[in-house]
């Protein structure tokens, strides 16, 4: 079998194969795209946890009803930036709800808070 496929081997209750084909399931470039998939997925994932939006007409980066997972206390978002304005900011979790702090303002943008 090339060293580039993962296998499927039938096994009996001894651990030994059963004698059938060996089903390939994978090539390395297909398992590479997986790995990089899964280690995205929680930077994709975030952005919706938080009600993440821009309104470029009004200027301002909004977070509508922001929700941190349990094992994350606090995020800290820098250099946001919309139409040449940037905006630092910091979510942490107090009791159930999530407070928005505004670390640091270059340009003239705000910062808008739903819950």
């Amino acid at each position: 079998m090339d060293a580039g496929v993962f296998g499927l081997a039938f096994l009996d209750r001894g651990g030994r194969a059963e004698g059938r084909k060996v089903m390939p399931l994978l090539g390395a470039p297909a398992r590479r795209l997986l790995c990089a998939w899964a280690a995205a997925a929680p930077l994709f994932m975030l952005p919706s946890c938080l009600g993440l939006g821009f309104d470029l007409n009004r200027s301002h980066v909004t977070f509508e009803g922001p929700v941190l997972p349990d094992f994350l206390g606090e995020v800290t978002l820098r250099n946001l930036a919309l139409d040449g304005a940037t905006v630092d900011v910091a979510l942490r979790r107090s009791g159930l709800q999530v407070v928005v702090d505004v670390l640091d303002r270059r340009a003239s943008v705000r910062v808008a808070t739903t819950s």
